[in-house]
């Protein structure tokens, strides 16, 4: 345990130049106020997980250890989402209210939908909905452009996509 509060209180040091004392570092899961300007909220049960970042800031830092499997995904997924509703509560209570700065975590389930569906588009219709379709998912164009392009890839080439494949030519 001790080796992963020593890497969290690491990177918030070299990241937002907070100091925390390793010794004080308490991995509870709940919000701690450090010096009145800066906070942080820490889990080292697997997985570990924390934010940390000045009070007045807009998104706070995260630090995780990296996952390898899509249970330990899932789980990442989850710990990420109570610990930054752990870390709207304790802001916005310090605000004087409830104040949501980070994202919850989204249920990305339909996701595969989405990007079948954008793969089956042409490159001028994909073009014209990409940002929105990021948004909505919550993604950066770039990664949803990857996606669909893998997507696209894996039909093969030849293969027309479902939403084209009815189309008839006159000649």
């Amino acid at each position: 345990m001790k080796k992963y509060i020593d890497r969290f209180v690491e990177k918030a040091f070299k990241v937002s130049s907070i100091r925390l004392n390793e010794d004080d570092v308490v991995a509870d899961e709940k919000f701690h106020l450090v010096d009145g300007k800066h906070f942080y909220v820490l889990s080292v049960v697997k997985p570990q997980v924390g934010f940390f970042g000045h009070i007045d800031c807009i998104k706070p830092e995260k630090w995780a250890l990296k996952s390898k499997t899509a249970k330990d995904k899932t789980a990442y997924e989850k710990k990420c989402k109570a610990l930054s509703e752990t870390v709207n509560r304790g802001l916005g209570s310090l605000r004087g209210g409830h104040q949501t700065l980070l994202p919850s975590v989204p249920d990305n389930s339909g996701d595969e939908a989405v990007v079948k569906r954008l793969s089956c588009l042409t490159s001028c219709e994909y073009d014209r909905v990409r940002k929105h379709e990021a948004a909505k998912l919550g993604v950066r164009v770039c990664t949803l452009d990857k996606s669909v392009d893998k997507a696209r890839k894996s039909r093969g080439p030849g293969r027309l996509s479902p939403a084209h494949a009815q189309l008839e030519f006159e000649l």
